[in-house]
């Protein structure tokens, strides 16, 4: 039994037990693990909850959060509900400072989010290419993937790149390296 109850807030019950139910799908089994979730997902629910769309959105979210872990160093050492909410705080904060939504964010970010790990692209940098792309209304599913395979590309063909770019070979592996 876990003591919903505890939370100051002004989700429900039922919200809570469809949370922890989403804590379950995501493999979290204790119930010092459960409470932790739920109560970042019910952090974000009551901040972007209009906007995102609910439980299913929390679990993409926890799911491309995990993802960027990887090449995250912010977050790779951070605890499930401290990082969810990092998350929220990012979609929140660009969704406030610029015309980009929050869920067409999220979207981008879940698209992206597997390429960006492997190249080491973190979660503030991949969201700065969400806001942008959403802010010049380029569609979430076009524009992830010209990105993913944009960065596909440059990995296979580096020479042609920094030629495009006016850089030495060296010098733009290092830029792709470094930044």
């Amino acid at each position: 039994y876990v003591f919903f109850f505890l939370f100051y807030t002004r989700t429900s019950r039922e919200e809570f037990n469809d949370l922890a139910y989403a804590a379950g799908k995501l493999g979290i089994s204790n119930k010092d693990g459960v409470l932790l979730f739920v109560k970042a997902a019910d952090e974000i629910n009551v901040a972007l909850g209009d906007v995102l769309g609910g439980t299913d959105s929390i679990i993409e979210i926890t799911k491309m959060m995990e993802v960027f872990r990887q090449s995250t160093k912010e977050i790779a050492g951070d605890d499930l509900q401290r990082n969810l909410i990092r998350t929220g705080s990012v979609l929140n904060e660009l969704g406030k400072r610029s015309t980009a939504n929050e869920k067409n964010m999220a979207a981008f970010l879940g698209r992206i989010s597997g390429v960006s790990s492997q190249l080491g692209i973190s979660l503030d940098q991949a969201a700065g290419f969400a806001s942008v792309f959403d802010q010049t209304k380029q569609h979430v599913e076009m524009s992830a993937t010209a990105l993913q395979r944009m960065f596909t590309e440059m990995i296979k063909r580096p020479g042609e790149y920094a030629k495009a770019a006016g850089m030495a070979l060296e010098k733009f592996m290092e830029l792709t390296r470094t930044d």
